[in-house]
């Protein structure tokens, strides 16, 4: 039997294994596993050797950070422009390799940050903020707001959640950095994007724990700030999501038993295109 801990990180080993595949190669030193697509080692290389490395205790003083939207078609950045694609890899292998949590992109709004030093580039974290959840026993008892103003009202447009606040490390570990990148979810530049992307004010922010009460008791990177508040655990409670062949078997069955259900779930999109 595994625990949570044990099961996210299982899961994780398993993402890693299907978004980077490996071959077995013979050389002169034996047999060894190398990457199918060699184009993924350069971009793994590449983000790992620009990741933020302190020659002294004494560095994180020096830190400059800057948030980097992934989104923009150009981003100029230390006078070179950098094409939205290459910050979108960055994005995604920083944030595969330094989150227990799998690298799932979510339905809706979603803004994407790599957070680097500006006086070096290199990189100190990822943040991604999307839209809230639609149910959080703790913050709407905390708001005050009842079902109808949250959703027909459209309050719930005025808030987000961090769904990815992972900082490199050592930063993270040694430095704190996780508290660094909390603060930046609050920064006006996350604030004005929002709220050009999506004609909402922002206004709040949440994020929730990766093992909940499992963890209950133990240090938070969100612990201590300021503005950021402890609200309590939510009242619902999540299944352990089933291993990916798993899941393909499910779906063979439910397309040969409920086909319509299958269609409706699986193929079907709305008028706008959306699933």
């Amino acid at each position: 039997k595994m625990t949570v801990q044990e099961y996210t990180l299982f899961q994780k080993w398993q993402e890693v294994h299907r978004k980077y595949p490996t071959v077995e190669t013979t050389t002169l030193y034996g047999t060894e596993k190398l990457l199918e697509n060699p184009t993924q080692k350069q971009q793994i290389e590449s983000v790992r050797k620009n990741i933020w490395i302190p020659e002294s205790p004494e560095d994180y003083d020096k830190l400059e950070p800057v948030l980097e939207y992934t989104d923009d078609t150009t981003k100029r950045f230390n006078g070179k422009a950098v094409r939205t694609q290459q910050l979108s890899e960055n994005w995604n292998t920083l944030r595969t390799f330094l989150s227990t949590m799998k690298n799932n992109s979510n339905i809706g709004r979603q803004l994407f940050f790599n957070v680097n030093d500006n006086r070096s580039g290199k990189h100190l974290g990822v943040i991604c903020i999307s839209g809230d959840f639609m149910d959080l026993t703790p913050r709407d008892s905390a708001i005050g707001w009842d079902r109808h103003s949250k959703t027909f009202g459209g309050m719930i447009n005025h808030t987000a959640i961090g769904s990815s606040i992972v900082p490199t490390q050592p930063l993270g570990y040694s430095f704190t950095g996780g508290k660094l990148l909390a603060y930046l979810c609050l920064s006006d530049d996350v604030q004005k994007i929002w709220q050009e992307k999506y004609g909402d004010k922002l206004v709040g922010v949440t994020t929730t724990s990766l093992y909940g009460k499992a963890k209950a008791n133990t240090l938070s990177q969100y612990d201590g700030l300021k503005y950021w508040k402890r609200m309590g655990f939510t009242m619902g409670s999540v299944t352990y999501e089933p291993q990916l062949k798993t899941k393909n078997l499910i779906k063979q069955w439910l397309k040969k038993n409920h086909t319509k259900k299958y269609f409706e779930w699986y193929e079907a999109t709305r008028a706008n295109g959306q699933p």
